[in-house]
């Protein structure tokens, strides 16, 4: 069953929350279950053999890389980019291979030291593209900058809107441990504005879950991972 569940959301927000809140930090804590294995054979289920060779390759490429991220560790920092390709496996109808590569790897630039060229000699100039057209200046949040950001993003591959909306989608449950309220609001703002159009053009099994999330999260303001209820890490 997919974790974007509306109809959960809209009845009881507090259980799903707790359900992907509780994923999330045990991943952090390295104490979730195995995320590859299940990953592996989602892919395969939803691909076939064939083209699930190229995602079993970017998998052991991203597994293999060196993520500097503050807080975590390489092997905890993986399970964002695996939930983000296991999103893509769930919701995509028109599914490739190539966009669940895209998935994979699509903060490498950011948080690795691969560059571009890198990524082109392993999986050719198209996936290196989209790699380099999702790939966010954190010193360059301001308005201008975003608006750049994201008419490039419309005017590229779809293949690339589709992991930006799903990598938003996993990233909004953590927002409410930042205790920058500017900063969650800054977040789910550019959301609203940028990402949620794009659901509702490209992806339209996410859109109206994404659209009461994000009001969830800005409803529920900031939260305390130490007193969050509901959730073990055991």
């Amino acid at each position: 069953m997919s974790r974007r569940n509306l109809a959960k959301l809209l009845q009881d927000p507090r259980a799903l929350l707790a359900d992907e809140w509780g994923l999330r930090l045990r991943a952090e804590s390295g104490m979730g279950p195995d995320a590859e294995a299940a990953f592996l054979q989602s892919s395969q289920l939803r691909l076939g053999s064939e083209h699930s060779l190229a995602v079993v390759d970017a998998l052991k490429y991203a597994s293999s890389i060196e993520y500097h991220h503050k807080g975590l560790s390489s092997r905890a920092y993986l399970e964002h980019p695996i939930r983000v390709a296991t999103f893509v496996l769930e919701e995509e109808s028109l599914l490739d291979s190539d966009t669940v590569v895209i998935a994979l790897i699509h903060n490498l630039l950011e948080v690795s030291d691969v560059s571009a060229s890198d990524l082109a000699a392993e999986f050719g100039e198209a996936i290196a593209h989209a790699v380099e057209s999702l790939t966010v200046d954190r010193t360059r949040m301001d308005e201008p900058y975003k608006q750049a950001y994201y008419a490039r993003l419309r005017q590229g591959s779809r293949s690339a809107r589709i992991v930006k909306i799903l990598d938003k989608l996993d990233n909004i449950f953590m927002i409410c441990f930042n205790p920058d309220a500017d900063v969650r609001r800054s977040y789910l703002e550019e959301i609203a504005r940028w990402v949620q159009p794009m659901a509702d053009t490209d992806l339209p099994s996410v859109a109206e879950f994404l659209r009461h999330l994000t009001e969830v999260m800005r409803l529920i303001g900031y939260q305390d991972k130490g007193t969050v209820p509901g959730i073990s890490l055991n």
